[in-house]
Protein backbone atom coordinates (compact mmCIF):
# COMPACT_ATOMS: atom_id res chain seq x y z
CA UNK A 1 0.00 0.00 0.00
CA UNK A 2 1.64 3.54 -1.36
CA UNK A 3 1.99 6.32 1.62
CA UNK A 4 0.55 9.32 1.49
CA UNK A 5 4.03 10.47 0.54
CA UNK A 6 4.79 8.39 -2.61
CA UNK A 7 1.45 9.50 -4.03
CA UNK A 8 2.51 12.78 -3.62
CA UNK A 9 6.24 12.62 -5.22
CA UNK A 10 4.50 10.80 -8.02
CA UNK A 11 1.86 13.34 -8.64
CA UNK A 12 4.69 15.87 -8.71
CA UNK A 13 6.91 14.00 -10.94
CA UNK A 14 3.83 13.83 -13.35
CA UNK A 15 3.47 18.17 -13.07
CA UNK A 16 7.43 18.41 -14.27
CA UNK A 17 7.74 16.04 -17.06
CA UNK A 18 4.51 17.88 -18.63
CA UNK A 19 2.91 14.14 -19.04
CA UNK A 20 -0.59 15.12 -17.59
CA UNK A 21 -1.97 18.14 -19.88
CA UNK A 22 -4.99 19.03 -17.35
CA UNK A 23 -2.68 19.64 -14.68
CA UNK A 24 -0.37 21.61 -16.70
CA UNK A 25 -3.67 23.86 -17.66
CA UNK A 26 -5.13 24.12 -14.22
CA UNK A 27 -2.79 27.24 -14.20
CA UNK A 28 -4.78 28.52 -17.26
CA UNK A 29 -7.80 27.66 -15.81
CA UNK A 30 -7.45 29.46 -12.72
CA UNK A 31 -6.21 32.36 -14.12
CA UNK A 32 -9.30 33.11 -16.03
CA UNK A 33 -11.51 32.04 -13.10
CA UNK A 34 -9.27 34.92 -10.94
CA UNK A 35 -9.87 37.26 -13.73
CA UNK A 36 -13.94 36.55 -14.30
CA UNK A 37 -14.16 37.42 -10.58
CA UNK A 38 -12.52 40.74 -11.33
CA UNK A 39 -15.02 41.02 -14.17
CA UNK A 40 -17.69 40.57 -11.50
CA UNK A 41 -16.95 42.66 -9.33
CA UNK A 42 -16.23 45.41 -11.70
CA UNK A 43 -19.21 45.21 -13.31
CA UNK A 44 -21.03 46.00 -9.82
CA UNK A 45 -19.19 48.97 -9.85
CA UNK A 46 -19.87 50.03 -12.95
CA UNK A 47 -24.20 49.28 -12.39
CA UNK A 48 -24.36 50.95 -9.08
CA UNK A 49 -22.33 54.40 -10.53
CA UNK A 50 -24.46 54.16 -13.70
CA UNK A 51 -27.80 53.61 -11.38
CA UNK A 52 -26.14 56.90 -9.15
CA UNK A 53 -26.24 58.69 -12.51
CA UNK A 54 -29.70 57.96 -13.51
CA UNK A 55 -30.94 58.17 -9.70
CA UNK A 56 -29.02 61.93 -9.70
CA UNK A 57 -31.01 62.70 -13.41
CA UNK A 58 -34.04 61.76 -12.17
CA UNK A 59 -34.34 64.15 -9.15
CA UNK A 60 -33.37 61.32 -6.12
CA UNK A 61 -31.44 62.69 -3.04
CA UNK A 62 -28.10 63.04 -3.20
CA UNK A 63 -27.56 60.60 -0.46
CA UNK A 64 -28.90 58.12 -2.72
CA UNK A 65 -26.73 59.17 -5.17
CA UNK A 66 -23.84 58.60 -3.14
CA UNK A 67 -24.73 55.44 -1.30
CA UNK A 68 -25.85 53.53 -4.49
CA UNK A 69 -21.64 53.18 -6.27
CA UNK A 70 -20.94 52.03 -2.35
CA UNK A 71 -23.88 49.62 -1.82
CA UNK A 72 -23.09 48.41 -5.38
CA UNK A 73 -19.33 47.71 -4.78
CA UNK A 74 -19.51 45.64 -1.23
CA UNK A 75 -22.28 43.70 -2.96
CA UNK A 76 -20.06 43.35 -6.29
CA UNK A 77 -16.59 42.47 -3.49
CA UNK A 78 -19.32 39.94 -1.67
CA UNK A 79 -20.51 38.46 -5.20
CA UNK A 80 -16.48 38.00 -6.15
CA UNK A 81 -15.43 36.35 -2.43
CA UNK A 82 -18.53 33.82 -3.13
CA UNK A 83 -17.17 33.00 -6.28
CA UNK A 84 -13.55 32.78 -5.32
CA UNK A 85 -14.15 30.70 -2.33
CA UNK A 86 -15.86 28.28 -4.36
CA UNK A 87 -12.95 27.97 -6.76
CA UNK A 88 -10.84 27.51 -3.90
CA UNK A 89 -12.85 24.48 -2.64
CA UNK A 90 -12.69 22.71 -6.00
CA UNK A 91 -8.99 22.82 -6.14
CA UNK A 92 -9.04 21.75 -2.72
CA UNK A 93 -11.28 19.24 -3.88
CA UNK A 94 -9.43 17.95 -7.19
CA UNK A 95 -6.22 17.99 -5.02
CA UNK A 96 -7.67 15.20 -2.81
CA UNK A 97 -6.34 11.73 -3.81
Amino acid sequence: MASHLDRESDREKENKTGKNPVNSLSGVFFFGRMLSAAFLMGGYVFAGVYIADWMGRRGWSSVWVVIMPIAASLLGLWQGWVFIRGLGREIKKSKKP
